[in-house]
């Protein structure tokens, strides 16, 4: 978690340095990646990128279940 954590923190420098010591950019996206290698690295013993396919997939499959959600009724449930 550490050495994940500090990759990100490190990336963040980088493109802050590049924006001459002042810059905008998305965080969400820094930290879905650094919690998925985390998970990766967990789970699998790998990192994130050599993981990626498997995250690729799963969200593929979040998205088909959220998108089969809306068309399934169930008895007392909106």
């Amino acid at each position: 978690m550490i050495e994940s954590t500090k990759r990100m923190i490190n990336e963040w420098k980088r493109i802050v340095e590049q924006g001459g010591g002042t810059a905008e950019f998305e965080v969400g996206d820094h930290f879905a990646c650094l919690a998925a290698d985390i998970i990766a690295k967990t789970e699998f013993g790998s990192s994130y990128e050599k993981g990626k396919v498997v995250f690729e997939k799963l969200g593929l499959l979040q998205n088909l279940a959220s998108r089969a959600g809306r068309y399934s009724r169930f008895s007392g449930c909106r």
